[in-house]
């Protein structure tokens, strides 16, 4: 039995069952006309009747409805289930004329009772009993369809993709009729209100709309039947299955919250626009312009742009919901001068003032569509008193009195938003003098529910409190849609709910027979955005001020808690106004208990901080910085010392930011002050983030001014200026060689003009040195006392190879090295290591470089062999490819010269002495043996060099055996080493014992292709797993390469005499090579030192030479020349 027929089958015994089951249990039906195919939301499934001689005319009857009855050839049946109606084979046009009808599409106009289960399974019948899907297992899923709504929603898709596949153009014209006029009504019903004359339920139902957005999805990944040329469709042409105008398309999938498929359907409708557009242009563009192409693509954008403000409007929501701000902002936010757009651009920029004068303009003109969302740009900005005395008067005058009872009956009446925005400002004020409508029903709308329910707390009725929250619970979980594209959609739904949870909890505090109380939030997760975060914050502040109120223990230290959290979470979520409200709603309980230290723990001083932090942050700056230098100066006896080292620390970083003061005075005034604070206090008494921060701020902001003098230092123009003292020195000597009076006025001038530039010069390199100092003492500190700021390793090595020859700088190295955890170097491990060499002579034990180099590499190696050692061994046996090929060391060694192959040579010479030493070492890791870790990693280094070296044919045998004798063939339980190719994480405390070590190497292996034929052979570790391991020649490790391209630019010996010229005219014929700047600043620096050019003055002269300059010297400068031209 084939799958089809195993299929038709399975379908006939499931209609036979459902047949059955519908005779047995279902009620009678009523009669079923042309008109309609299903009553009361029970579908028909329709089978034709042959004609015979009497009855000519074929005729249909319900297969679920109709039974076989007893006698041959009669059924069971009701006359009125008997109805006349047309074969689709024999009348194709009547029985499609069936199917196009509104009421079938948009559901029964003014019928609020349809459900979309009937409409669903009426719309499936209707197309099945069409005739026009000639699927053979289609055909028989109308029963299934009958009890599973879930089939008919998963099979509307395909039955019209049938329809419109093997269909005729009438089929094609009249689904895209329907379904045009769906989507229409959709939008006009969407834009009417809610008195409107025809109202058809299933076009505003989310159900239904999304049903019709999967079939317009479902046939756009479908390809369309290639047309009678013969042409393929393209993937753009699978657009047009049906004739929509996508943009209404859009807006209804902007309704049921699906954000990317309104951003799909816009573009979609914007190309369609475009096509159209350009296919007219060219009857309209003279050919014979110059500018045609330019007059053309103006003519093309005033065109399509005709409607472009509902394009932006809808772009712009759909990317707030999916929380793409750079989409925002190519939807024209920031660019169009349209009050809504500017408006939209405002709020999302937490810019509200702005947004409320442009709103405030907007009245003028258009009072019915500004005055909502006027009301709530003043509720953003924190104006909840103004909101509140503004809303009963905009009502009044809107013809609904405030104050009036209205009683709503049943859930789906809509409430209005002025009268939510008016509860939700009185609950938030504490003001109770609000009238609430009677209602009967369990649903409520929310903020009218929990002014309800406070206020009966507050009077003690706890029952009418109890009963309000159930009825705002029973409103949102009601309105609570899950079926969306994008979270954003959810979270007012949760945001709501945790309000809900939060004073449900009160409610079951205030039962207990105490009166105590405790605030506590919901426990469920935080959500993303303060807007969403704000109710529950606001709820808090207003809970605990009804409970101070009410006499209750504890309610103001929980009003100020709630207060605080409050201006912290607003301010770093920049809705500066909610959290200026909640600072000053402190200052005012402050001013009323007379006292500075009756708020529980917040002081005075905390408040005074976070009032200079909001203002900061609004870019206040002065305002800032003198609330803040106030409260160092008049409040520094009253600082304990965590706020006062804070109040530095943030004082120096807004002076060095605006650049207020020098930078002597910021850092020995503030920043120096911070650290020296922590020096004589505990540092019990400080938390690690701030005591962290003193530090990076410091050597930051010297890190910084070193900076700046180091590049000065390498300047042109301190090379001029330095140029320029040379030869006043030398004028200088040949007058007094000349025995000019020393009392001359030139010589003078000379000598005190000489001195000065001698000071300044001086004081540029103390000022340099101090800097250094302190940037790398701070840069070290912070390494040794934390973790936070542990990338900052990188800048401490770079300042340390820097200034490597200073013997004051390695002995701060050497100091602190011990101090710190020697996992923190493991990041630059390779730097370290391509630096290492043998020790001068004159290196001491004290202060020499390669001493202190050599004792952390030591140490890092020891506490981390697996990470180390295989660096170390890299650079031990950069020679021994010689060994196994009987050839000199050659190569990269002979090219680059007698003094690079020496100081390589020094490299591995002290490499292999630092493993001799880290073997000889006993490790602070109990059970673990140095010794016998660098044996075992040696042996398999070796015996992967001599495999790199092993000679193959480059057209060789797939694979390849390898030799017995070879040393990798006998590797076997290397127990105490890690596989190389498996990433190992690092253990701060250097104990590794969940190794996966090598079990032994396959005993063939294969060539990778290219020059040097590298190797790949598979090792199995002792986790049972076989990976693959690329050895390649010429190096015993693939990072040895890089390691000495590193050291060979660092150990180049730099040409000492040179001219700028010729600096200049080796960066001309590099760049011409195509060399990038970067390249070429680097071997500059190689050749001609680190003071021949910096990288910003190479990056210009190649910007130059690419624009075609030629000369290499100095543009002459304006003003008087240096010599007469008489």
């Amino acid at each position: 039995m084939s799958l089809m027929e195993f299929s038709l089958n399975l379908i006939t015994s499931l209609v036979a069952q459902v047949a059955e089951e519908r005779r047995r249990n279902l009620p009678a039906v009523d009669p079923i006309d042309l008109q309609r195919l299903s009553h009361k939301g029970n579908p028909h499934f329709l089978a034709p009747i042959p004609p015979t001689e009497k009855k000519q005319r074929p005729t249909q009857r319900c297969i679920a409805c109709c039974i076989p009855g007893k006698k041959r050839g009669e059924y069971a049946r009701r006359k009125e289930t008997i109805y006349i109606y047309p074969d689709p084979d024999q009348e194709p046009t009547l029985a499609l004329a069936l199917v196009d009808r509104q009421e079938l599409w948009l559901g029964q106009a003014g019928l609020t009772t349809q459900t979309y289960e009937a409409w669903v399974k009426a719309l499936v019948a209707a197309l099945l009993s069409t005739g026009a899907v000639k699927d053979a297992v289609m055909e028989k899923i109308g029963p299934l369809c009958a009890i599973k709504v879930n089939i008919s929603e998963s099979g509307l898709p395909y039955l019209v993709h049938e329809m419109l596949r093997e269909g005729a153009d009438a089929c094609r014209e009249i689904l895209s009729r329907q379904f045009t006029a769906f989507f229409h009504t959709h939008c006009l019903q969407q834009r009417a209100s809610q008195d409107s004359s025809v109202n058809y339920p299933m076009v505003m139902n989310k159900k239904s709309i999304r049903t019709m957005l999967s079939v317009v999805q479902f046939l756009r990944t479908q390809k369309r039947p290639p047309p009678s040329t013969g042409e393929q469709h393209t993937a753009w042409q699978n657009n047009l299955w049906l004739d929509l105008d996508y943009l209404e398309v859009a807006r209804a999938a902007q309704y049921c919250g699906a954000s990317f498929s309104t951003v799909l359907f816009t573009e979609i409708h914007w190309g369609m626009k475009r096509q159209v557009v350009e296919s007219r242009l060219p009857q309209r563009t003279s050919s014979g312009s110059v500018n045609g192409s330019q007059v053309q693509g103006s003519q093309l954008n005033s065109l399509v742009c005709g409607n472009q403000g509902e394009y932006q409007t809808l772009l712009m929501e759909a990317h707030k919901n999916i929380r793409d701000p750079d989409g925002i902002y190519g939807c024209g936010a920031g660019k169009k001068a349209d009050m809504r757009t500017r408006v939209e651009t405002y709020l999302h920029e937490h810019q509200q003032d702005k947004a409320l004068t442009t709103l405030d303009i907007a009245l003028s003109s258009d009072w019915s569509e500004s005055v909502t969302r006027l009301l709530q740009v003043l509720q953003s900005c924190g104006a909840e008193y103004v909101l509140r005395q503004c809303l009963p008067r905009i009502q009044d005058s809107s013809g609904n009195p405030s104050g009036v009872a209205v009683s709503t009956q049943g859930a789906s009446a809509a409430p209005d938003d002025m009268d939510e925005l008016r509860y939700q400002a009185a609950w938030r004020l504490g003001q109770w003098d609000l009238s609430l409508p009677s209602r009967q029903s369990d649903h409520a709308p929310l903020h009218e529910s929990v002014y309800r329910c406070l206020m009966s707390i507050r009077d003690g009725q706890l029952d009418v409190a109890k009963n309000s929250l159930q009825a705002a619970r029973m409103e949102v979980v009601s309105s609570f849609d899950p079926d969306v594209e994008t979270c954003t959609h959810l979270y007012p739904y949760l945001s709501q709910l945790q309000c809900l949870g939060y004073l449900d909890q009160v409610l079951q505090q205030l039962q207990v027979a105490d009166n105590s109380m405790e605030q506590t939030p919901p426990s469920s997760s935080q959500l993303i955005e303060f807007r969403f975060q704000e109710s529950l914050l606001q709820l808090m502040a207003a809970t605990s001020q009804m409970f101070v109120t009410c006499g209750k223990q504890q309610g103001e230290a929980m009003e100020v808690r709630a207060l605080w959290n409050l201006a912290l979470q607003g301010r770093k979520a920049k809705h500066f106004q909610v959290a200026e409200r909640a600072i000053q709603n402190l200052h005012l309980k402050l001013r009323r208990t007379r006292s500075d230290r009756d708020l529980g723990n917040l002081t005075h001083e905390q408040l005074l901080l976070e009032q200079a932090k909001l203002f900061w942050a609004r870019s206040e700056v002065d305002i800032a910085k003198n609330i803040l230098y106030g409260l160092l100066q008049s409040h520094s006896q009253k600082l304990d010392p965590a706020m006062r080292l804070q109040s530095l620390v943030l004082y120096g970083n807004w002076l060095a930011e605006t650049k207020s003061e020098t930078p002597s005075v910021i850092m020995n005034d503030f920043f120096q002050k911070a650290v020296d604070l922590l020096q004589d206090k505990p540092e019990d008494l400080f938390p690690d983030k701030t005591v962290l921060q003193a530090f990076v701020s410091l050597a930051s902001f010297a890190d910084e001014q070193y900076q700046q003098i180091a590049d000065y230092m390498h300047s042109p123009v301190y090379e001029e200026k330095l140029r320029l003292l040379s030869q006043s020195k030398s004028e200088l000597e040949e007058f007094r060689r000349m025995r000019v009076r020393v009392q001359s006025l030139t010589v003078r001038l000379m000598e005190k003009n000489l001195n000065i530039d001698e000071r300044e010069i001086a004081a540029l390199e103390e000022d340099k040195g101090q800097f250094l100092y302190r940037a790398l003492d701070s840069y070290l500190q912070c390494l040794r006392r934390g973790n936070l700021h542990d990338l900052r390793i990188s800048r401490v090595v770079a300042l340390w190879f820097d200034n490597s020859a200073a013997k004051s700088i390695n002995r701060m190295i050497e100091r602190y090295v011990p101090m710190i955890q020697s996992h923190k170097f493991l990041l630059l491990f390779y730097q370290l290591a391509a630096r290492m060499g043998m020790a001068a002579d004159d290196d001491d034990d004290d202060g020499g470089f390669q001493v202190t180099l050599t004792k952390l590499l030591e140490r890092v190696a020891t506490d981390h062999p697996h990470h180390a050692l295989w660096v170390l061994l890299a650079l031990a046996h950069a020679h021994k490819d010689s060994e196994f090929t009987n050839t000199t060391t050659g190569g990269k060694s002979h090219r680059r010269g007698e003094g690079s192959s020496s100081m390589e040579e020094e490299r591995v010479q002290a490499a292999r002495e630092l493993l001799e030493r880290v073997s000889r070492t006993k490790s602070r890791i109990p059970g673990v043996h140095l010794d016998q870790i660098v044996d075992s990693m040696k042996r398999i280094s070796l015996a992967c060099i001599e495999l790199a070296n092993m000679p193959v044919e480059k057209k060789g045998q797939p694979s390849y055996s390898v030799p017995q004798s070879f040393a990798l063939a006998k590797l076997q339980n290397m127990d105490n080493v890690q596989i190389p190719v498996v990433e190992l994480e690092v253990d701060p405390t250097g104990s590794y014992s969940n190794l996966v070590s090598l079990v032994r190497f396959d005993c063939s292996f294969r060539t990778a292709g290219g020059v040097n034929l590298p190797k790949i052979i598979t090792c199995i570790g002792s986790d049972g797993l076989k990976r693959m391991t690329l050895v390649k020649c010429a190096v015993s490790a693939p990072l040895m390469n890089a390691l000495l391209n590193t050291t060979d630019s660092n150990m180049a010996t730099p040409i000492k005499e040179w001219s700028k010229l010729e600096v200049r005219a080796v960066v001309r014929f590099l760049f011409s090579k195509g060399t990038k700047p970067s390249e070429i600043h680097k071997q500059i620096a190689e050749t001609y030192g680190e003071g021949a050019m910096s990288r910003s003055r190479v990056y210009q002269w190649c910007t130059w030479f690419g624009e075609g300059r030629t000369s290499l010297g100095d543009e002459p400068k304006s003003g008087r020349p240096k010599t007469s031209t008489k």
